[in-house]
């Protein structure tokens, strides 16, 4: 019905033409958009019942626009698409306008992301950049909130991530602490230096000598230490190493406190090489190993990275961010970050074997922990809560039992994932 009814449209346009003109191309549901220059007259002489006139020469052209078409086609239909995570409320900015440039970021489109999140926030914040040595790109980004009067509290994002995912957390905090959201070195809005290490203690001091040259940059000798996932065990090894500057350490949904099973623990369709599972699992740990992370997928994307994070988004907080401007401020600020020069992000490769298993567990290393730890999973979480009872295990054999039992307690949170401060704040 709706070929009819296109067809139909088409004969009362070229009807109210002129014959000089060809009738032009109307867009629909089965339009061909552009149409050649050939097939104009042809199409109106087909609409009119006219026999469509000779064209002997311009071949070639034709078969160039075709083939240029065909490389367009993606392009072009992403050109008539709208972002589900966009669909609430329409933007000021048409959509083709993304394909002016092949990533959509900056700095300063950051820093807007970022504020647009945290307008949520109640709480009277500060944004501070602290400049380190070493360069321009050497800073950290922080947000502080909250008296000064108070205990420290140091949050700490996980890999990927930025301090505006604690956009529904600041405000509780506020109440109680003195807070700092801060940005690791080379990820969220922090600097972006080049990021040129070689192994595992590398990569971990690249982040651990960081944060301590910034927490002795504004002056807080000791603070209660939180890291989620990839940065609570960025948290830990900071602990490790500088148990001095650390009154209480918090693991939030902490990544690679366990170490990698034997290979012999998986499928044999995957340890077969003539299994598709078992090329997909080899091509997957080869782009691993040469340092391919998710960010530098959605840079390659270009223009079409920002509707995969969309997709991301809405996908994984689908039923606890119900609000479309929420979802869409998330989205936004999650790109701006994804998108943003490479640098922390290729830490990766040296601190986790591929498919998050650590290179080097925090289970043994954690007996030598000096400070009180609090572990927080989320009930739903694909981390392991068994490897922290083990690490507590081990803990307690060194070091003897704690004094109080909030020293070393282990604590999940009902109906939540892996982002608990989202999911249940």
């Amino acid at each position: 019905p709706l070929a009819n009814r296109y067809q139909q449209d088409q004969r009362k346009a070229a009807s109210r033409l002129p014959d000089t003109k060809p009738a032009p191309a109307v867009a629909g549901p089965h339009a061909v958009w552009p149409l050649l220059a050939r097939q104009q007259p042809q199409r109106k002489a087909k609409l009119s019942g006219r026999r469509p006139p000779e064209s002997p020469g311009g071949f070639l052209k034709e078969v160039v626009t075709i083939c240029a078409l065909a490389l367009l086609r993606p392009a072009l239909r992403a050109l008539s698409m709208t972002c589900p995570a966009k669909t609430a409320a329409a933007s000021p900015v048409p959509r083709w306008a993304s394909f002016v440039r092949w990533k959509q970021t900056s700095a300063g489109e950051a820093s807007q992301a970022e504020a647009n999140l945290l307008r949520r926030c109640k709480s009277n914040y500060q944004v501070v950049d602290t400049q380190l040595s070493g360069g321009k790109q050497n800073f950290i980004h922080s947000i502080v909130a909250g008296d000064v009067a108070k205990p420290t509290l140091v949050c700490l994002p996980g890999f990927g991530a930025g301090i505006g995912f604690f956009y529904r957390n600041i405000d509780h905090w506020a109440r109680h602490f003195h807070t700092y959201a801060v940005d690791w070195l080379g990820t969220g809005l922090s600097g972006r230096p080049d990021f040129n290490v070689k192994g595992r203690e590398e990569a971990e001091d690249f982040f651990v000598s960081s944060l301590a040259s910034w927490q002795e940059k504004i002056g807080q000798k000791k603070v209660i230490l939180m890291g989620h996932s990839l940065g609570g065990y960025l948290a830990a090894t900071y602990a490790l190493k500088h148990p001095e500057h650390v009154e209480h350490l918090i693991l939030v949904c902490p990544a690679a406190i366990a170490g990698r099973p034997p290979e012999d623990d998986s499928p044999q369709s995957v340890r077969s090489p003539w299994t598709l599972r078992g090329q997909l699992w080899r091509f997957s740990k080869l782009m691993w190993n040469v340092g391919v992370t998710p960010q530098s997928i959605v840079r390659l994307m270009g223009p079409w990275g920002p509707d995969l994070v969309g997709k991301y988004v809405v996908g994984r907080f689908n039923g606890f961010i119900t609000d479309p401007e929420e979802a869409r401020d998330l989205q936004e600020y999650f790109y701006q970050i994804t998108a943003a020069k490479g640098s922390g992000e290729y830490a990766l490769r040296h601190i986790m074997a591929p498919f998050a298993w650590a290179q080097h567990p925090l289970e043994d290393r954690l007996a030598d922990l000096r400070v009180p730890v609090t572990f927080i999973y989320g009930e739903e979480d694909w981390m392991d809560p068994a490897a922290a009872e083990r690490a507590l295990k081990l803990l307690r054999e060194k070091q003897g039992p704690p004094k109080v039992a909030s020293d070393q307690h282990i604590a999940f949170v009902p109906n939540a994932g892996h982002f608990v401060f989202i999911d249940q704040p």
